[in-house]
């Protein structure tokens, strides 16, 4: 996939660069600016380990809890770990691996997901590797421990997200969408 733009910051103790490189829009020759609103992919990760790793703290959860306590749809459930998802160890098909879910993408790039629909094609793939015995990286781990932290505390990943990450962080550009939402605010 070609990136046809970017926004650079670098911060140091004695320095800062913010600059914007390349176009928003390709075929208009639309420039970036660093106004322009991204989507976080993978970013999400940390963040929702984050809170993940908070409830935990919290006492809400242990990271030892086998994910069949929560989710007993998982196969193999009771051998895969809260730790396990947040590792990458858990050994479960990577939805984004999935030839239907790219075909999709490709047909219909405007599609929003619900994250179970998400999972249940990770759930429905091989598992690849018994859990804890290696590391690969699954998307399915990341939305499946997602909906273990929304039934632990009967709020949605968006609004987990924005009250434990980006309002204390003062991040006041960032939200989440809702599963049903694949639009971005403006510009972007």
């Amino acid at each position: 996939m070609a990136v046809p733009g970017a926004v650079v910051l670098v911060r140091t103790p004695d320095f800062e660069l913010l600059r914007p490189y390349g176009f928003r829009d390709v075929e208009r020759h639309e420039p970036m600016t660093v106004d322009d609103h991204f989507r976080v992919g993978s970013t999400t990760k940390t963040m929702v380990g984050t809170v993940a790793l908070q409830l935990a703290a919290e006492g809400l959860l242990e990271l030892a809890d086998p994910i069949a306590d929560f989710r007993p749809d998982v196969p193999n459930g009771t051998s895969i770990t809260i730790a396990n998802l947040l590792e990458m160890r858990s050994g479960l098909y990577n939805y984004y691996e999935s030839y239907a879910f790219n075909a999709t993408l490709d047909s219909d790039p405007g599609r929003a997901w619900a994250p179970d629909e998400l999972v249940d094609i990770g759930l429905s793939g091989p598992q690849t590797f018994a859990p804890g015995t290696d590391f690969e990286y699954s998307n399915t781990n990341t939305v499946l421990l997602a909906t273990i932290l929304e039934q632990i505390t009967g709020r949605d990943i968006g609004t987990l997200l924005r009250q434990r990450i980006f309002e204390p962080l003062t991040m006041t550009d960032s939200s989440f969408p809702a599963p049903n939402d694949s639009s971005l605010p403006e510009p972007f």
